[in-house]
């Protein structure tokens, strides 16, 4: 294999090396932020929405199914997306859904339409967009940790897996910013100009992770990604010895017998239930609704400051401390 890839200057390779993950990561992580702006998205639209003299107008039924329904897809959505993300490859998953969610934006920007309006019934093709924007960004969740933590090494695979939360607090964060300060119509175009676009262009430039093409059978091309962005090639050969030792451990022990004997065993339980736990906690908190309704919560309890800038406010903390979560 070294006859194939002749060795370049040191530095040039490491900083190469370095940017290839660092494009990877941001660009993994604003598609990721976008996908959680389609759950903020209510909290910047329906104050707009509901207000009697708007273009499109919202009953609080319709309302609280506008808001919610994108959640309600995010089991089945992740299920499948987890299928895909093994099927297709987490980049090519992103690369493949992002422009979806960006033309999924402009169907509800164009809903306001007034031709739009006369003829066609707003309130299904809303739904039906809603519904299909739950999917797709369900789709990302798992490409969102999988591709960041397969193409860095494996001390950085905890604190990037780590980095989710930081994606999704930014999501939320970016609609609170733009609910006091622009209609949600224009909203639904800068969105995607701020998160799938560059997001897209930035995984246009990396490589697909290395782990998935060497389950594909693709050794060579896993071979030239890990080469784009690991330091040296000792340490690309390194982890592709690694990578096969693991794959015959995998086919050896792949059996259900296996996976329960393996559960029984402490070392592997308690790190199970304690993902579980910790997964189960933070979806029983009501982050998700809470984000959803946080400038209207504002709105109902009477604080003094402004309830948009009140929740970017209480957003800018949830960011703080996600990132003292990353680092310690």
């Amino acid at each position: 294999m070294g006859e194939l890839y002749p060795d370049p200057d040191v530095w040039e390779y490491i900083s190469s090396c370095l940017l290839g993950k660092v494009v990877t990561v941001v660009s993994s992580g604003l598609v990721t932020t976008g996908a959680w702006t389609v759950h903020g998205f209510s909290a910047l639209s329906l104050p707009q929405l509901t207000t009697p003299n708007s273009t499109l107008y919202l009953h609080p039924n319709q309302a609280s199914w506008f808001a919610t329904v994108t959640l309600l897809m995010g089991v089945p959505g992740s299920m499948v997306g987890g299928v895909l993300c093994e099927w297709m490859g987490p980049r090519r998953l992103q690369l493949v859904t992002s422009p979806l969610l960006c033309l999924t934006y402009l169907a509800l920007h164009l809903v306001s339409w007034p031709s739009v309006r006369l003829n066609i019934s707003q309130w299904p093709l809303l739904m039906v967009i809603r519904v299909t924007q739950g999917l797709l960004a369900a789709f990302l969740n798992a490409p969102s940790i999988v591709l960041p933590c397969e193409v860095s090494e494996a001390t950085w695979r905890g604190t990037l897996a780590s980095l989710l939360e930081v994606w999704v607090t930014l999501g939320f964060l970016l609609c609170y910013l733009m609910s006091g300060l622009i209609s949600w119509k224009t909203a639904a175009l800068l969105i995607p100009a701020i998160t799938f676009i560059p997001g897209i262009l930035g995984l246009l430039l990396v490589p697909e992770s290395p782990s998935w093409l060497y389950r594909r059978q693709r050794e060579a091309e896993a071979f030239n990604s890990l080469l784009k962005i690991r330091n040296s090639r000792a340490a690309v050969e390194k982890e592709m010895v690694e990578m096969k030792m693991l794959d015959q451990q995998d086919t050896k022990k792949l059996s259900w017998h296996h996976l329960l004997k393996m559960i029984n065993q402490k070392a592997y339980a308690m790190p199970m239930v304690i993902s579980v736990l910790v997964a189960s906690l933070a979806v029983f908190c009501g982050f998700g609704v809470v984000a959803i309704y946080l400038p209207e919560v504002f709105a109902m309890t009477g604080v003094s400051r402004d309830q948009y800038w009140s929740s970017v406010i209480s957003g800018s903390f949830r960011l703080l401390f996600n990132f003292i979560g990353v680092t310690v």
